[in-house]
């Protein structure tokens, strides 16, 4: 099955192959959004800011979910059709080329990652995906 497809079958946006927006993320301690659109970029909206910086990476593909790291407004999660993109930027100010880095994490198999989130305890932060046939519970430390 073409991973677009699955995207379509699973993914929490109605309609996804057609949609502008295809996902959306507010941080849960900022005053920030993030918006997936149909391009496979990324834009940043932060209140009382003018400029909405555009994250793009090689590995950003079928983008269909997001989440951000709770309390750190930096960093970010983004289930595409290879994996997830982590993106962590250097400052909340400064998006310019170069002050962003990602990583790719993929798996074989278990791919497309169909939905992402991060959840917070008192003691450790996880990230939770699951993909096409997989369920994985990844640790605090991925970049």
């Amino acid at each position: 099955m073409d991973p677009a497809d699955v995207i379509q079958q699973y993914c929490r946006s109605r309609n996804w192959k057609k949609c502008w927006v295809r996902a959306l993320a507010w941080h849960p301690h900022f005053s920030k959004l993030a918006l997936a659109l149909a391009d496979d970029s990324m834009r940043i909206f932060t209140v009382g800011e003018e400029i909405m910086p555009m994250l793009r990476s090689v590995d950003q593909k079928n983008v269909n979910c997001i989440s951000w790291r709770p309390h750190i407004q930096v960093e970010l999660a983004i289930g595409v059709d290879k994996g997830i993109v982590l993106w962590q930027m250097n400052s909340p100010a400064s998006l310019k080329p170069g002050a962003c880095r990602t990583r790719l994490l993929s798996q074989p198999g278990h791919c497309p990652v169909t939905s992402v989130e991060y959840s917070s305890t008192v003691r450790k932060e996880n990230l939770k995906i699951s993909a096409h046939r997989f369920l994985l519970h990844q640790s605090r430390d991925l970049l």
